[in-house]
């Protein structure tokens, strides 16, 4: 995988979620995943699963623009390490 595939995939907004304390909730396997936060039971984010799905990556930028907007300056850090991560990753393997 590439940095330009890892960037606005559901692995980059899994991630996100994660560090954020995020958990999955509830999914339809190979649809989507519905991920909460451990401290709320009201919010929630819909994750697809399936990038030749019509609405993917509308529902990846939703997410993400959730999460910056919730979150604001601690989630572009994080968001800016996983990227940053990913690229040494790429790094070293290549």
């Amino acid at each position: 995988m590439t940095l330009e595939g890892i960037e606005g995939s559901t692995l980059h907004i899994t991630t996100l979620l994660r560090r954020l304390q995020w958990a999955p909730a509830s999914k339809a396997p190979g649809r989507y995943e519905v991920w909460s936060p451990s401290d709320s039971d009201i919010d929630e984010v819909v994750i697809p699963l399936n990038p030749e799905s019509g609405d993917y990556r509308q529902l990846l930028e939703r997410a993400r623009r959730y999460l910056l907007h919730r979150y604001g300056s601690e989630a572009e850090r994080i968001e800016a390490l996983i990227l940053i991560s990913a690229a040494a990753d790429l790094d070293s393997t290549q």
